[in-house]
């Protein structure tokens, strides 16, 4: 058994509408068939010309290796197939979209790759560029902007290469704002720890606040829920409303035969809100075969490589 995450996604009732206001919210895993080949995570949406995108980590079972792809998502709760837009020889994850000065961009986790990178859509959604690197040298996660307004400041949730002791390397971090301007100030921490600290989406307006979502990450357990903080004008965080995988089971309709255990990810587009859901399952026979192959394959290229050299 391993730990496999799907996406659910519920209609909002008006463009003012988030899921925490009810009592009785519900989200429905969507159908996505991914021919045995892919998981999905880190859901971000992009709402134009009347179609919803759903963008995510693609993570591929027989690689082991994070992909941005994204589907069409349809009324009745179904989605197309996964399209794989993105692909890096590093992991890539959290797909943060975004529009500035009429270009499309996505702003993934890279921390692979030691960069907070920028990707820009030459023909949307299916033809992106490397476009820039926005900070280079920092093992940043999940990134947004401080205010997507104005898209002069990045928020990233930093971790340690080697954690303190007794920390998990993917839960415990530090927010870190990293100002772009022509001032070149130097990053700044302004917030570690493990509950909801890791960025889970971007940061949002409600009821006139900034509001940031984050990862319940206690105890060393990556994902276990989300908590929503209101930023106040000193960068001080309150928190105005959390919820637990064990308490998010109840209002996700899920696919037959699967159990919730986490989820770590929310985000919003003017009609629909998604999250992602972790659950356990075992490797299709099929795919367990493929990765077997491809590993074999990948270690006689290394053996062969190293040789060479």
């Amino acid at each position: 058994m391993e730990k496999f995450y799907s996406i659910a996604i519920r209609k909002r009732q008006s463009g003012d509408d988030r899921f925490f206001e009810h009592d009785d919210f519900m989200f429905n895993e969507l159908k996505i068939n991914c021919h045995n080949r892919y998981w999905m995570a880190d859901p971000f949406l992009y709402e134009t010309g009347g179609k919803t995108y759903l963008f995510y980590e693609a993570y591929d079972l027989v690689t082991r290796k994070g992909k941005i792809g994204y589907s069409i998502v349809s009324d009745d709760g179904t989605a197309t197939s996964p399209k794989i837009i993105i692909d890096e020889d590093f992991h890539l994850s959290f797909p943060n979209i975004f529009e500035k000065d009429g270009n499309v961009y996505i702003m993934p986790e890279s921390c692979g790759d030691s960069s907070i990178r920028l990707y820009r859509a030459l023909k949307f959604p299916d033809v992106w560029e490397r476009d820039r690197i926005l900070a280079a040298d920092t093992f940043s996660t999940d990134t947004v902007w401080l205010d997507e307004t104005r898209l002069d400041t990045l928020l990233g949730s930093v971790q340690y290469r080697k954690p303190p002791e007794g920390k998990v390397i993917s839960c415990w971090v530090k927010n870190t704002m990293f100002p772009l301007g022509p001032a070149g100030d130097s990053p700044t921490v302004v917030k570690e720890g493990d509950y909801g600290v890791r960025n889970a989406g971007k940061i949002f307006s409600f009821h006139g606040d900034a509001i940031r979502p984050g990862q319940i990450c206690t105890g060393g357990k990556y994902g276990s829920g989300l908590a929503f903080w209101k930023i106040g004008p000193d960068l001080t965080e309150k928190e105005i409303y959390s919820i637990r995988a064990e308490e998010m089971e109840a209002h996700v309709r899920l696919c037959s035969g699967k159990k919730l255990v986490g989820t770590h990810t929310y985000n919003a587009s003017q009609n629909y809100e998604v999250i992602d859901i972790a659950y356990f399952a075992r490797l299709p026979r099929v795919t367990a075969v493929r990765k077997k192959i491809h590993g074999f394959l990948w270690r006689l290229y290394i053996k062969i490589f190293r040789r060479k050299r």
